[in-house]
């Protein structure tokens, strides 16, 4: 998915320096580079380093947060930027919605216990490889219903030889609503001024580099 941000229209800046003699080709080129390094920077190191590391979303995997990047096109005197997030859950997180299971229960990590989020994934936010090839794959699990009606998938545990209480490792749930989070939209709105200024500053560099040349 991507949402796209642009500056507006920038012919009349353009056309100023234009007038100074400087080629239009190294104008927009200059233009161009300028909005891309201030869309990265405020952008899209933004998310991934405020809204995906807690403010809005909490990193499990971090592949969210690896295929964050942005796209900057040119068209016409109109810069644009893409933000673009390639994970099959990116767009859901963005604008929120409903998933069901197709053919059985969906299967939930209960990561918000902390003895569970420490033996499904490590540190960093990667599965582990006791489930690598899901919750199957783990072994002394049963199913039952917790004591507040939810269903899970429990693990026994054996605490010095003995049998301890088990550990709920996953919900099983027929469909989840997820909220929107909009981690794109809200950056780029919340940082959307500060790149108009970075690109209005350059404009004025380039102008005063191009009469200083003149």
């Amino acid at each position: 998915m991507s949402s796209s941000y642009y500056t507006g229209d920038l012919t009349d800046t353009i056309k100023l320096i234009v007038n100074t003699g400087m080629r239009l080709g190294l104008i927009k080129n200059k233009l161009r580079k300028a909005f891309q390094n201030s869309v990265s920077f405020n952008v899209t190191s933004f998310i991934q380093t405020n809204y995906l590391r807690g403010e809005k979303i909490q990193t499990r995997t971090g592949g969210l947060t690896r295929s964050i990047k942005e796209k900057v096109i040119l068209n016409g005197d109109k810069l644009i930027a893409e933000i673009q997030a390639g994970t099959e859950y990116a767009r859901i997180l963005e604008e929120g919605g409903t998933i069901k299971g197709e053919s059985k229960l969906l299967t939930i990590p209960a990561t918000w216990i902390p003895k569970v989020k420490s033996k499904l994934y490590t540190p960093t936010g990667r599965k582990k490889a006791v489930w690598s090839k899901g919750a199957k794959s783990i072994k002394n699990t049963f199913v039952q219903k917790s004591k507040k009606g939810n269903l899970f998938i429990f693990q026994l545990q054996k605490k010095r030889g003995k049998v301890d209480k088990p550990l709920p490792l996953f919900l099983l749930k027929k469909k989840v609503k997820i909220p929107a989070k909009k981690y794109i939209e809200d950056a780029i709105i919340a940082k959307g001024e500060l790149v108009l200024k970075d690109v209005s500053i350059e404009a004025e560099n380039i102008l005063e580099q191009a009469l200083r040349g003149k």
